[in-house]
């Protein structure tokens, strides 16, 4: 499934694990074009407070 798809079917399915958590489709949306960009994305407690994690694309 490609990213427009798949944030079509996310639009109002984002829930917040943490205070950190993306659940604006915008800001997802603003975040993968960053990443994309850059070529890694950084969790910062995103998903779990006080865990920080990173990914690399190709």
């Amino acid at each position: 499934m490609d990213y427009d798809n798949l944030s079509a079917a996310m639009v109002g399915q984002m829930n917040a694990y943490t205070d950190r958590t993306i659940t604006d489709i915008n800001d997802l949306d603003s975040n993968v074009a960053e990443t994309r960009m850059c070529g890694y994305a950084v969790d910062t407690g995103e998903l779990q407070e006080l865990i920080i994690d990173c990914s690399a694309t190709e």
